[in-house]
């Protein structure tokens, strides 16, 4: 519309500045909406394309849940937040805690011999301690018992721009924090465990992913609109004042006597 606005002025003089605005707009939209897709969208989108599984055992091989929106594990199943870790990287906390069964936690593996390997994983960020500590989402409700399952692939177009725009939210980052915690306790992992959301109820934390992006694109579009056209129409109003007493003082000039 702005540049519409000055391609009819003829004489205007903000053409380079309107050019120059819309190389910002560009810029702007791309890391706004850049970060807020791989926020909140991305997650929301894998989840709802994603099968949904129900009355899963924690023990049951990752690999064949590796295409799962949302996942509930069988009654019984808990978070073992004894074994949970917390990793600084990158100005945040990725916290870890290994999903098991109430058996798992009585019976411990003999002296020296590896315990079963965990294949599911709750996670979040900055909502944890170092050690021992996980309060993310729906950890401390009894009643939780499954989640929405996180998907950030490493390769790809997705991968590329995300490494951009979006440094901080990657699934790397969860991984060094399993990798810390299998270390520290003797744990075991599969090679590609599956990653969660650990939630009551899944449907509801969707909803709050989609609302979010919708208010983020919205607000930040209104906002932007809002101070492109201030500063437009300041800069417009200016450039027409000199204009016009440029033309006031060339004719107040041809109107006088010559000496």
């Amino acid at each position: 519309m702005l540049v519409g606005e000055e391609t009819l002025d003829p004489v205007g003089p903000n053409k380079p500045w309107i050019r120059a605005l819309c190389i910002i707009t560009a810029l702007t939209a791309l890391i706004i909406g850049g970060r807020n897709y791989h926020a909140t969208y991305a997650p929301y989108w894998a989840a709802v394309q994603g099968r949904s599984y129900q009355d899963v055992s924690p023990a049951a091989v990752a690999s064949s849940h590796a295409d799962a929106g949302t996942i509930l594990f069988k009654n019984g199943t808990m978070l073992d937040e004894s074994k949970a870790i917390g990793l600084r990287l990158y100005g945040r906390t990725y916290c870890v805690a290994p999903i098991i069964t109430r058996q798992a936690t009585s019976s411990e593996p003999e002296a020296g011999a590896p315990g079963p390997a965990v294949q599911f994983w709750a996670v979040g960020l900055d909502c944890c301690e170092k050690r021992a500590s996980f309060d993310c989402d729906d950890a401390g409700d009894a009643d939780a018992k499954g989640g929405i399952a996180l998907y950030t692939p490493d390769d790809g177009e997705e991968a590329f721009t995300r490494q951009i725009l979006a440094p901080r939210i990657f699934r790397a980052g969860y991984i060094r924090a399993i990798e810390g915690a299998t270390a520290l306790y003797g744990l075991q992992t599969a090679s590609s465990p599956v990653l969660l959301r650990w939630v009551k109820e899944p449907d509801f934390l969707l909803r709050k992913w989609l609302v979010a992006s919708i208010l983020v694109w919205l607000v930040s579009t209104v906002v932007y609109g809002c101070i492109a056209l201030l500063l437009w129409y300041s800069t417009n109003n200016k450039s027409r004042r000199d204009r016009r007493f440029g033309r006031e003082n060339s004719n107040l000039s041809q109107s006088l006597p010559p000496y």
